[in-house]
């Protein structure tokens, strides 16, 4: 079978390759959705606001907590929300005065843990895929229905002289 190139398999390569990007993604978010399988309880020492540029704000936390009476520190930094302004993140710290926090980790083979504050399921990326899918199966659909309407067209063109 040779291969040509046409509107189908663009059109499959195109959204072949989105599926293999959202689902190699995916299996990362996964992998470290299910590795954050152990929770603790830490206490939060200080909060600030990191500034990346003038309209990129996030908020950093510097925590502690406790692992098989082991004591760790660490800083965390929220991905989401941004903030436009330094003020706007600052105000947020402020009226969240948290000290007790949820503290996801894994332990390494030589016994320190990796923590984080955030363990989200990645919904989106779940949904994404199975959208592409959905795409994906819709258009193999189109191209067999087309290439059988043209296959009896082709039938029926017979010209008698």
């Amino acid at each position: 079978m040779k291969f040509r190139i046409n509107m189908w398999n663009i059109i499959f390569l195109t959204i072949v390759g989105g599926m293999i990007w959202i689902g190699s993604d995916l299996t990362a978010k996964m992998i470290m959705y299910i590795r954050f399988n152990n929770e603790v309880e830490g206490n939060r020492v200080h909060s600030g606001v990191l500034q990346y540029s003038d309209d990129i704000n996030h908020i950093c936390v510097d925590y502690t907590f406790d692992v098989k009476s082991q004591n760790f520190s660490a800083q965390h930094m929220y991905q989401k929300p941004v903030y436009k302004s330094k003020d706007a993140a600052e105000l947020v710290i402020a009226d969240k005065k948290i000290d007790k926090l949820r503290v996801w980790y894994w332990e390494q083979e030589d016994g320190k843990p990796i923590s984080s504050l955030e363990r989200n399921l990645p919904i989106n990326d779940f949904v994404r895929l199975s959208v592409l899918t959905g795409i994906l199966l819709y258009f193999q659909w189109l191209r067999r229905y087309f290439d059988k309407f043209k296959e009896d067209k082709s039938q029926h063109l017979i010209v008698k002289l």
